[in-house]
Order: C-alpha cells, then sequence, then structure tokens
C-alpha cells in the first residue's frame, strides 16, 4: 500500500547501515513520521540528537524486554 507507514511515534527503531556520522545498530525513538516519502524523525541515544530518516535505514530494535523473567 502507498504510503503506509513502517513504525509509529514512540517506536523504538535501530539502523541497519551507518548513516550521517551514526554507526550501524544505533538505536532511537521515532519523534515524528513525514506522511510523504517514508522518512521518520529519529532521537538516537547514542548522541541524543534528532535525524531525519528514510526507512530504508531502520528496522525494529532488537532490544531485551522491559521485565525479564528472573531465574
Amino acid at each position: 500500500m502507498p504510503g503506509a507507514q513502517r513504525f509509529g511515534v514512540g517506536d523504538r527503531v535501530q539502523l541497519n547501515t551507518w548513516y550521517l556520522g551514526l554507526p550501524t545498530q544505533a538505536r532511537g525513538t521515532v519523534v515524528h513520521i513525514f506522511l510523504i516519502g517514508g522518512f521518520y524523525d529519529v532521537r538516537f541515544d547514542v548522541t541524543g540528537q534528532r535525524r531525519i530518516v528514510h526507512q530504508r535505514h531502520l528496522e525494529p530494535a532488537d532490544e531485551p524486554p522491559n521485565n525479564p523473567a528472573g531465574p
């Protein structure tokens, strides 16, 4: 479906490639979605800065659950 968004505001994402000085697998949070072109405004944890990133450079963040089961 044209215009379909892969991620929503608040989703945790990571880079799948080096991008604008950020390393592969740099993680961040989507803070804004641009309705045209598949672009996202992402605040990256490593710098605290926001970058506009195309969806082809993003994938869901592979993070452990917040409350892992105890031993």
